[in-house]
């Protein structure tokens, strides 16, 4: 519901409500974000009195500027704090002061022109206009208020309707001016192998930031920023969620002043950014999702599922039974060729697979580091004599899909592309480029190489029927300079390159609109709303070590559903953690995701071969719930110190996803390091209907799902109230790195 009453505006869905109000001299300011009100504010919280506008006092401009809550704040004119949007000319004078012109109120919800962005139906927009008429430049706010969910989402375009030439030097999409006493910020920060990892921070004067500089989100960061209360925990107290639909270098920041007012951004991060306005044209920034809870950090991350399932991701795969796949990269990495593969194969069907997928390595000669052929991406002679025609004929007997790995923003100098066109690549004249796994990259703001790229990927798509694209990116963007563009918008290349990277995935979903895409980064280096609006799915780490997941899940659950996080089951030794973990831990930890296999399945025990395809038939049983199902976040364990502010840290780790209507919750119980002389645990669990009595079972492998008999728990007819009440009491689980699925139906 969006209402304007008396030059306020007043957007509201089913708990929360968002009020914003244009002073006398057409400032716009913020007023509230929180629980939903039914009727609009009377106070005065512009405080006029204390900052009065310059029409009152006019020698006291500055310093009204400086104080007054701008809905959306720019540089140049006198506030000095924190701005989303600086101008320039080609006179480099800075400066931009936006005022009310007007709105318009309508249903549904606005494409943006070449970006991901959410849609739906049951939803009102807002489009409120300012104006710079001395600059000649108008700034439409965009608001979407979705009325079956607690989310509205913002983004701005900026129109020049001057006769010359602007630059933007910076243009975040969100500002918020709030007082958050008592409250901590929330950043998801990592390295490659334990991305994810949540972190709380308590605001104090001064600057609290998130950001990516590197051309995606990477590693280090998250495009996401929050907020909680000091009494805040799983499913108390207040929590607010800000997470940008956008696949580049980012920017959250909330700045606090010593008179405890805060103000938070979100955007494209400034650095490396600069683009040119010509006369006439306009920029449309990405959009920003944001969410608030008073019902802690569940519900926020609830809305979040729910916003991303119904409202960002398109693919046909949403809803849909996806493919159990093997994987071979950590079979084989670059060791390996089509009859290899071809015996893969004829295991992972005797087994009850669906897909092969042929990761890293089908491209070029070497067989332990990767030197060249990216950019080529055609099957490489020593390991494909025949093409893919081999692995493709066997895959049709065996009624198996196959999957192709690729990393198309990338190339070597050791390519034939590379060799007839080395102005495709990203490189500073007079300066030996900076490799990062012996790779350049491409230059995305060059339609030619766009055009290149995409034929080279689907040539591959039609001639081998491949249904499922792993997209990966595996180095940030430097020497960010493009033969293409001129010299004053050199600035626009990281920019571009994301629009690049969308272009094709779209491009890609209009000719082949049943493949399956999965993105990737160097594990989960790019994991945001703007890929799953392509892709249905992105990989959540390359280390699948499932005590390792245990904090690197939760930092993503935090924000997405379950079932857009790819999970496979590694080796009995893991590669990067040189952990030893069962074999049923390891199946049944990875069915909370995607689910696959990789590892050597041809060189599988007898007793491991045998229990895949309990394991499968259990993800296929579990994949509604796991699909449609609503999020719980029961207990954390992360040996670093981890926890939400005002809970108790615990020794095990412990998630739970329940169908909507509560009639059966799947439970996922790891306590990693087994305690002697212990007692079992007792979780309460979440999500039950009170008076309907459930059948318990805890298993600790897929088989015994199947032959209850052998459950470490088989428990008839436990009421929900005595459930989520008095909770479930766990026997003792012996040993280390044991996992457990709780099945309640």
């Amino acid at each position: 519901m969006i209402r304007y009453e008396n030059g306020s505006f007043l957007l509201s869905t089913p708990n929360t409500s968002y009020v914003m109000q244009v002073n006398r001299d057409g400032y716009l300011g913020h007023l509230y974000y929180g629980k939903r009100l039914d009727r609009p504010l009377v106070q005065d919280f512009l405080r006029s009195e204390e900052i009065p506008s310059p029409s009152v006092k006019p020698g006291e401009k500055v310093s009204f500027l400086d104080n007054f809550p701008f809905e959306y704040p720019a540089s140049g004119v006198g506030d000095f704090r924190e701005n989303c949007l600086e101008i320039s000319d080609s006179e480099q004078v800075f400066g931009f002061e936006p005022l009310y012109k007007g709105y318009i109120i309508k249903k549904g919800k606005p494409a943006l022109k070449d970006l991901p962005a959410s849609f739906g139906h049951d939803c009102e927009t807002l489009i409120i206009t300012l104006e710079d008429n001395v600059r000649g430049v108008e700034l439409d706010l965009g608001y979407c208020v979705f009325n079956d969910c607690d989310m509205i989402t913002r983004w701005n375009v900026v129109k020049n309707l001057s006769e010359k030439d602007i630059y933007l030097e910076k243009a975040l999409t969100l500002c918020m001016d709030m007082e958050l006493e008592g409250f901590s910020v929330i950043r998801e920060t990592g390295v490659w192998a334990r991305e994810h990892q949540a972190f709380f921070t308590q605001i104090q004067p001064g600057v609290i930031a998130t950001e990516s500089s590197r051309g995606e989100s990477g590693h280090e960061a998250a495009p996401f920023i929050g907020l909680v209360s000091s009494n805040a925990a799983n499913e108390t107290g207040e929590a607010y969620g800000f997470s940008f639909v956008w696949s580049g270098s980012f920017l959250g920041k909330v700045w606090t002043n010593s008179f405890g007012l805060s103000r938070l951004v979100m955007g494209v991060n400034p650095n490396n950014f600069r683009w040119k306005l010509k006369a006439g044209d306009e920029f449309t920034m990405p959009e920003v999702i944001m969410t608030y809870s008073s019902e802690g950090l569940g519900k926020m991350s609830r809305n979040f599922h729910d916003f991303i399932r119904e409202h960002i991701i398109r693919s046909v795969w949403k809803d849909r039974q996806r493919p159990v796949l093997v994987n071979n990269w950590e079979a084989t990495y670059l060791d390996f060729d089509d009859k290899k593969l071809i015996e893969i194969l004829r295991t992972a069907s005797k087994a009850g697979l669906d897909m092969l997928v042929i990761d890293d390595g089908w491209f070029r000669e070497s067989k332990v580091e990767p030197e060249g052929g990216l950019g080529d991406w055609v099957p490489v002679k020593s390991k494909f004599p025949d093409g893919f025609t081999p692995v493709v004929e066997e895959a049709k007997k065996l009624n198996m899909k196959l999957g192709l790995w690729f990393e198309p923003e990338m190339i070597s100098i050791d390519s034939d592309l590379y060799r007839a066109h080395p102005e495709y690549a990203l490189s500073f004249p007079g300066r030996v480029p900076a490799l990062c796994r012996n790779q350049l990259m491409l230059d995305f703001s060059n339609p030619d190489v766009l055009d290149t790229i995409y034929e080279k990927i689907a040539t591959q798509i039609r001639e081998s029927h491949f249904s499922y694209i792993k997209w990966d990116m595996n180095r940030p963007i430097c020497d960010a300079y493009s033969r293409y563009l001129p010299a004053d918008q050199q600035g626009e290349i990281f920019f571009r390159h994301v629009l690049g990277v969308y272009k094709i995935q779209e491009k890609l979903l209009m000719e082949f609109p049943e493949l399956l895409i999965e993105n990737c980064s160097s594990g989960g280096a790019r994991f945001d709303c703007g890929m799953l609006y392509y892709s249905p799915q992105i990989w959540t780490s390359d280390d699948m070590d499932p005590v390792e997941r245990l904090s690197i899940c939760e930092g993503t659950e935090l924000i997405y559903p379950v079932s857009t996080m790819g999970a496979h089951v590694c080796k009995n030794q893991n590669d990067i953690s040189g952990r030893l973990v069962s074999f049923d831990t390891r199946g049944l930890m990875a069915i909370a995701g995607t689910f696959g296999y990789e590892l050597d399945i041809s060189k599988l025990s007898e007793e491991d071969l045998k229990k895949m395809p309990a394991q499968i038939r259990l993800r296929r049983e579990l994949d509604k719930l796991i699909n449609r199902g609503e999020y719980y976040r029961l207990s954390s364990f992360d040996r670093r110190g981890y926890r939400i502010p005002g809970s108790i840290a615990k020794s095990y780790d412990c998630m739970e996803i329940v169908s909507r209507d509560g009639s059966e919750a799947a439970v996922w119980y790891m306590k990693p390091l087994y305690e002697p002389d212990s007692r079992g645990s007792r979780i309460k669990l979440k999500g039950l209907v009170c008076s309907a009595d459930y059948d318990v079972t805890v298993i600790t492998d897929a088989d015994s799902y199947f032959n209850p008999d052998t459950a470490l728990l088989n428990k008839r007819a436990i009421s929900g109230e005595e459930l989520m009440n008095a909770g479930l009491c766990l026997p003792v689980i012996h040993g280390d790195y044991t996992g457990v699925l709780i099945l309640i139906r």
